[in-house]
């Protein structure tokens, strides 16, 4: 508001400056003119005037006088019209000024709208190929099928029953076997890389992996993720059941999987993990409470 309130009074003063300027020379003539036609200067003429009406040698003195007062006058006349006339010119240089401000100021908002625009439509890319890999995603395991026993079981029932199987291989069996079956750190990842989980779950696992690289890149591969980031990877996340979060987390920590880990840690895929599956300590507790940091 101060900032505008100068601008109006600058604004203003430029408007009466010129007819200040007007003002003075218009008295000065009205001064002039008042002067040279009063009763004494009446008289004075009629003085240096002859009887038979012959002028007198005095009327060089009168052009002396003329000519030192109007000089004074027309010189001051010149310089206010002078003055007047850079007060407009500059009068029109503010205006360009202004109009190239507002032009620039047009500008920029066009440029920031076409950047909001660009934005938007990049964003909008981004989130069509990320449901569509989603989609992908669901659909595979929807179309698994396979035999228990005699039962043939689909989609994430078969998923989840394998799942389990794994759990129930590498996680707590027993309340005697509380540190991953009796197994040293050396032994329990020789077991998974033997076991080597990502046969089962290729496809599933590659495609979970893809797209959390694909949100990581578009987003510039910072250090630490943005909220929105986060937000489409929690999105993401939204789709794991809790045996399919304890099946990611074992394969992180084998060598086919290791990979993996970067992304539970950065986007915190184990908050909602339940930790009623995991042995109370060993190894796998301990890269648990690693990843949880």
């Amino acid at each position: 508001m101060p900032e505008e309130n100068t601008e109006i009074q600058s604004k203003e003063t430029k408007n009466w400056l010129p007819k200040l300027f007007l003002g003075m020379v218009f008295f000065i003539v009205i001064a002039f003119i008042t002067i040279t036609f009063s009763p004494t200067f009446r008289n004075f003429l009629t003085s240096i005037i002859s009887i038979d009406g012959v002028i007198s040698q005095k009327w060089g003195v009168i052009g002396d006088f003329f000519g030192g007062f109007l000089n004074p006058i027309v010189s001051l006349a010149a310089f206010g019209g002078v003055i007047y006339t850079v007060l407009l010119q500059r009068k029109e240089l503010s205006l360009q000024r202004d109009e190239l401000q507002i032009t620039n100021e047009q500008l920029k908002a066009s440029a920031e709208a076409q950047q909001e625009q660009s934005d938007h439509l990049s964003l909008q890319s981004f989130e069509n190929i990320l449901f569509k890999l989603i989609d992908r995603h669901c659909s595979n395991i929807e179309n698994m099928r396979g035999k228990v026993g005699t039962v043939e079981l689909f989609g994430s029932t078969l998923l989840i029953h394998i799942i389990g199987n794994v759990i129930k291989a590498v996680g707590k069996t027993s309340p005697k076997n509380v540190t991953n079956n009796g197994r040293n750190k050396e032994q329990f990842i020789e077991a998974l890389h033997n076991r080597n989980l990502a046969t089962f779950f290729t496809i599933y696992l590659r495609l979970s992996y893809r797209i959390y690289k694909y949100i990581w890149i578009y987003f510039g591969s910072t250090e630490e993720p943005s909220d929105q980031e986060l937000s489409y990877a929690k999105l993401f996340r939204a789709h794991f059941t809790n045996e399919e979060l304890f099946f990611l987390f074992v394969n992180s920590l084998t060598p086919e999987g290791h990979k993996y880990k970067k992304f539970i840690i950065r986007y915190k895929l184990l908050d909602n993990f339940d930790e009623s599956k995991l042995p109370d300590d060993g190894y796998l507790r301990e890269q648990y409470i690693q990843m949880r940091i």
